[in-house]
């Protein structure tokens, strides 16, 4: 997968995130979608052997489940827990 495309679908991501969760930010949630979405990525690549420049459609689940697993971790790590 190209960096291009995972930078792009963790944008998405965290933009989504952002629109329906309304808690942190769109900067913290447009950042750590793109995290997470390049780490899963490399994660593909490592894995698989693919090449960084080829596109499939493995590698953009891959990605986009990456984005989602960063941004609902971050989002439990980061919840105020001062009210329990």
């Amino acid at each position: 997968m190209s960096l291009f495309l995972w930078i792009l679908l963790g944008v998405g991501c965290g933009l989504v995130a952002d629109l329906t969760l309304r808690n942190y930010g769109l900067l913290e949630d447009v950042t750590v979608g793109v995290v997470g979405s390049i780490a899963a990525g490399w994660v593909f690549v490592a894995l698989t052997g693919a090449s960084l420049g080829s596109v499939s459609l493995l590698g953009a689940v891959s990605s986009l489940v990456g984005a989602i697993s960063f941004i609902v971790l971050a989002r439990g790590i980061t919840r105020d827990h001062s009210a329990i």
